[in-house]
């Protein structure tokens, strides 16, 4: 009788099966992205925030009272040119250099001004994060990287924004006169 290691016949037994040990015909399905790029894109991380409508939550950056949206979408955590500049001169981080690419969904690299760590301050809890400084519509955007740093949930039916064990208030911002007939602007 041939002796497979364990890690071996586990492999073999769990073939055909998914996470929850139901048996599946072992196919892997990808989910296309809607937005297309060009083979030069590589890893660059594309950005879809408006003013207009999202999900948001209200925090002091470096002791300015701000609302970033709340995007799954991006990787990167961003903070705007123009929240940069209102940052008193004595608590303006110091940018260092990114090898980021920042796209927007209408295909144009937006402008880097470099990144820095700031300090997100939400009330009773205060945090520190990297983040790019880039020409936003938005005051910023909470990305990726601080809800997985920080453990965060999402919980859109009551309104909250779980960071760890804390609870930050989500803001929902002319989402209720959406729909599939409300054509989108342009890109510029």
């Amino acid at each position: 009788m041939d002796m497979l290691n364990i890690d071996d016949q586990i492999e073999k037994s769990n073939r055909g099966k998914d996470d929850n040990g139901i048996k599946t015909d072992g196919s892997v399905n990808t989910l296309k992205p809607e937005v297309k790029s060009s083979n030069n894109d590589k890893g660059a991380v594309v950005v879809s925030a408006s003013k207009d409508a999202g999900m948001f939550v209200e925090l002091d950056i470096q002791d300015v009272p701000v609302k970033f949206m709340i995007d799954t979408g991006a990787t990167l955590t961003l903070v705007s040119t123009r929240v940069y500049d209102l940052i008193p001169d004595l608590r303006r981080p110091h940018l260092g250099e990114t090898k980021s690419q920042i796209k927007s969904v209408c295909d144009n690299y937006l402008s880097l001004r470099r990144k820095g760590s700031f300090k997100l301050d939400f009330g009773k809890e205060e945090f520190i994060s990297e983040a790019v400084v880039t020409d936003l519509q938005v005051d910023g955007i909470l990305g990726l990287d601080f809800m997985k740093k920080n453990k965060c949930l999402i919980d859109v039916s009551a309104n909250l924004l779980h960071i760890d064990n804390f609870k930050v208030p989500l803001l929902f911002q002319d989402t209720k006169h959406r729909n599939a007939d409300v054509h989108r602007k342009p890109c510029r």
